[in-house]
Formats: C-alpha cells, structure tokens, sequence
C-alpha cells in the first residue's frame, strides 16, 4: 500500500525527469508534483511526463509557498535523493510538512550520506535515516531487492516507509 489513490496527491521528492511519476500516473490515474532542486529537471520532467493535467514540477521554494497556501500531499516517495541534501534535516522536514495527517513517506536511500563535491562524493556525517525515525513513524523497513540493482548497491542501500502520525515529531 502505497496511499496511492486515483484523484490523489503524490509529491515526487527528487524528480529528476520524472520517469517515476510518468509511470505512476499512467498506472493509477494519480496526480504528481514533482520536486526538483534543479531548473532543468524541473522542466525535462514536465516535457517528459508530458500530463499537463496530473503532473507538475516545481523547485523547494515553489513547493514551500504551495505549502503556506494550504497544499497538503496523501503521500510522497524519494528514490536516492535524501543521502545527496546537503541540509536533509530541512528536506525531511518539508516532506513532513507536505503531507496530511496519516499520509506515508515512501523512501529508498543509500545507508550512508553522499554528498557530491569537487573531489568525489564524500559524507557529511549525518544519519538520515535516523532524522526520518525523528520526524516520522516508521512502519517497515527492508533491504533492496537483488532484482532492483547490482548487489552492491542493493547492500549500501534500504527501502522504507514512514507515516505521519500525531506521535511523529513535527521537524
């Protein structure tokens, strides 16, 4: 159960080109906003998902000021996208405020931070899993798939699924 729902709002955290949104959308009839820190992937993925009416691509700012309009999401994913914020804290805590009540995080992440810089990519020491435990409940946790990807991706890798809940700590 993904709390995906026809006539729903999925918020797509870390779009890219929006290849998950594309397929969501053509699968369940849902509607997307898709999340990018970049410009052009922003606009890549609305060519590419190219369903003006279900889907539409914003930066954090944008997302931030649909929020202080009332925009609330059912659910939200972020694939490989969290363990690159340089600030996660505040991406988790946008997410968290995005969401309504009971609505589910859905997150596939590296075990460790990745942040890329102009050597290499190098961690900033925080536990991002550990700050999603913090501002959500937590209801399932498991290792990536073999089939998903190489095994050793699948190894430095977690899948998981957070609910906002009146328990979980507003960031």
């Amino acid at each position: 159960e993904c709390g995906v729902r026809q006539g729903g709002l999925v918020i797509d955290y870390g779009c890219g080109i929006g290849r998950i949104a594309k397929e969501l959308i053509a699968k369940t009839g849902t509607s997307v906003l898709g999340v990018d820190i970049s410009a052009s992937m922003c606009q890549l993925a609305s060519e590419y998902v190219s369903d003006a009416d279900r889907f539409a691509a914003v930066s954090p700012a944008m997302l931030d000021a649909l929020l202080s309009n009332g925009l609330r999401a059912d659910s939200a994913y972020s694939v490989w996208v969290l363990q690159h914020c340089f600030a996660p804290d505040d991406d988790i805590a946008r997410i968290h405020r995005a969401l309504k009540m009971g609505g589910s995080l859905h997150v596939v992440n590296n075990i460790s931070q990745a942040i890329p810089t102009n050597i290499g990519w190098r961690s900033a020491g925080q536990d991002v899993h550990a700050l999603l435990r913090a501002a959500f409940t937590e209801s399932r946790t498991f290792k990536l798939p073999l089939e998903a990807a190489a095994e050793g991706l699948c190894a430095s890798s977690y899948c998981a699924t957070f609910q906002k809940t009146l328990e979980s700590a507003a960031p």
